[in-house]
């Protein structure tokens, strides 16, 4: 006997908002950590690559370890 699988709209729509939201703000903080780090003149590729790779550990640890700017 199969079970009958009932699908949500409201629930999709919310999740698809989800995702989006947060792929956007994704990107975001990936642009913004490789702009700072060239500011700061530290290694911009790896950090973006690292911010892609581990999103929320790279960006604590990034904003962590940056060195202060000086004016």
């Amino acid at each position: 006997m199969a079970c009958p699988i009932t699908i949500n709209p409201v629930m999709i729509a919310i999740g698809i908002t989800i995702f989006a939201v947060a792929f956007v703000v994704g990107i975001y903080m990936v642009q913004y950590i490789y702009k700072d780090a060239v500011r700061r003149n530290l290694n911009a590729e790896f950090w973006m690559i690292f911010a892609l790779i581990f999103p929320g550990v790279s960006w604590i640890l990034y904003f962590l370890v940056r060195k202060e700017k000086r004016v």
